[in-house]
């Protein structure tokens, strides 16, 4: 019995089978199930992303033999013979072999006829964008009024191509990219279905070798498997594909932030006898580049990658933003030279001339203060690497250049440790508007020794907040801390009733309570009335023992 390519042997055969396109699925399935089905489909998207097999997917699903259906009879011979591409009822045209018009006409003039066998007659044309115009007109009149037992269904990765005449006859569905992680599940499944070994750095490997097509990746995965003698280990498939297994990816990067040139050097020579693909190394820089940005704009629920944090510690987001565009103009340059080991160096020594230790002095020397407050103002001088912006689940600080005098008079505070220290804290913020209210309902969640502040907020204000109203809660607390801080928040379901706000407005219920108690008193009422009186600040449980002069 001969082979059958992984991509071929695992073709989905229902809905259900699906890997993603979930928005495209729950709309064929809703039309399905309702009887409410068009006359024409365009299925766009790009290689490697469903477009044929949703397209003969949707074939079975209008021929079922026990009626149209979203979950068509796969033992059925009908569904048999599709899935065998021998279905006399679904006409696959490829478009790019039939471009003219004469081919057209001749595929048209059977429209008019009833189906053989199945209840409809299934025109899918496949890179249906490489028809000529001439073609696209013969269509128009019949995708426009077709018979009641006609389907068209149109496949293309460019449907910018199709004539606007032909998209408004149809019905669009635009098929995604497939995310990395759910082509990383499809592959541990497929594997372990063929009882191939693997290990987890592999098949991340292969997940992104995919670019988003699950065709690719499992045409990848073939040839890796016959590679590796069906034993994928990651650090063999990072040679294979042209990558850098992590251990030299985390030297790269450990040697370009510690400007350690000769080892750097050492190891690019190292790295071209390998012969890699210097697009995959880039791409590779470029996510951890991308992944250590969003770390520190938006600190992540989970911890990052070790080498992530190294560059989230050692780079400041200004250095990050320049490496990452040098390596992308870098990637684009490398393409016109011949000797790529050489123009990859060269890219490589072009990032290290631009050390974050210079830029981190540059940034230093902006924001000090003047030379003579120089050594008062250095403890409480704020990091610049820790420039981040309120994410979803965990809020982190944005850093804000003081003018000298707010720079070191007033902080005379320390971070609070516990809920009265931040109701005090909370006191001496200068702040008004939506800040003080979202400050105000910020409950004490904690303070840790690397000096995050660390506050509840409720979903409501959590929503409210960004990094306008984050920027200023963090200056307000600065000029009363005398030490430097990341402010994050975390997200809980109801306001904190432990919270600034929250707290006053139980104290003033208290006092209402007690003014109440005061005024039931015969002799108080009587004062309260004759002099035309009231009670205010109430601070003190009410005693007989209180003396009558004192203000209540």
């Amino acid at each position: 019995m001969s082979y059958q390519v992984l991509a071929r042997k695992y073709r989905p055969k229902g809905f259900v089978e699906m890997v993603g396109q979930e928005h495209v699925l729950t709309a064929l399935t809703n039309g399905l199930n309702r009887q409410r089905l068009h006359h024409s489909y365009i299925f766009s998207g790009t290689r490697g992303v469903g477009k044929t097999t949703v397209a003969r997917i949707f074939a079975k699903c209008l021929n079922n033999p026990d009626g149209i259906s979203s979950t068509p009879d796969e033992s059925s011979e009908i569904a048999q013979a599709i899935d065998g591409g021998r279905f006399i009822d679904l006409i696959e045209v490829d478009a790019a072999s039939r471009t003219k018009v004469e081919q057209t006409r001749e595929l048209l003039e059977n429209v008019a006829y009833p189906p053989t066998l199945g209840r409809f007659k299934i025109y899918l044309i496949d890179e249906a964008h490489q028809l000529s115009s001439s073609s696209f007109n013969a269509l128009l009149k019949t995708l426009e009024e077709p018979p009641d037992f006609v389907k068209f269904l149109f496949a293309t990765t460019e449907p910018q191509k199709l004539p606007v005449t032909i998209v408004s006859r149809s019905l669009l569905f635009n098929l995604r990219q497939i995310p990395e992680g759910l082509i990383r599940k499809q592959l541990e499944k497929v594997l372990t279905s063929e009882q191939i070994s693997f290990d987890r750095e592999a098949v991340d490997l292969l997940a992104k070798a995919g670019k988003g097509s699950m065709r690719d990746a499992l045409s990848i995965t073939d040839q890796a498997i016959a590679h590796t003698n069906a034993q994928l280990k990651g650090a063999e498939l990072a040679v294979f594909l042209g990558m850098l297994d992590l251990s030299k990816l985390e030297q790269l990067v450990d040697l370009l932030l510690e400007s350690k040139v000769q080892e750097l050097l050492g190891l690019l020579r190292e790295l071209a006898s390998f012969a890699p693909s210097y697009d995959n190394l880039i791409e590779q820089l470029l996510a951890l580049l991308q992944e250590a940005a969003v770390e520190q704009f938006a600190a992540q629920p989970e911890p990052p990658a070790p080498v992530v944090k190294r560059l989230v510690d050692k780079l400041t987001p200004e250095t990050i933003q320049l490496y990452y565009q040098l390596l992308l103009r870098g990637k684009i340059e490398l393409a016109q030279l011949d000797n790529r080991d050489m123009g990859f160096a060269m890219l490589i020594l072009r990032l290290l001339a631009f050390t974050p230790a210079q830029d981190e002095e540059r940034m230093r020397a902006a924001l000090a203060p003047p030379q003579a407050n120089v050594e008062q103002s250095s403890a409480s001088q704020p990091d610049p690497q820790s420039s981040q912006s309120p994410p979803e689940q965990a809020q982190s600080e944005q850093p804000v250049a003081q003018p000298e005098e707010t720079a070191t008079a007033g902080r005379t505070m320390s971070l609070p440790r516990n809920d009265d220290d931040w109701q005090a804290l909370f006191a001496q913020l200068e702040l008004d508007g939506y800040p003080h209210l979202l400050a105000g309902n910020a409950g004490f969640a904690g303070c840790d020794d690397e000096g995050n502040l660390l506050l509840n907020l409720g979903a409501t204000h959590h929503k409210m907040m960004n990094r306008e109203y984050h920027s200023k809660i963090v200056t307000a607390i600065r000029a009363c801390v005398d030490a430097p801080f990341r402010l994050r928040y975390h997200k809980v379901d109801e306001p904190p009733p432990e919270s600034p706000l929250m707290r006053k407005k139980h104290d003033a219920s208290d006092e209402e309570e007690l003014r109440k108690k005061l005024l039931e008193d015969p002799e108080i009422g009587k004062l309260v009335s004759e002099f035309d009186g009231s009670i205010t600040n109430v601070t003190t449980p009410y005693s007989p023992t209180t003396n009558p002069e004192e203000p209540a």
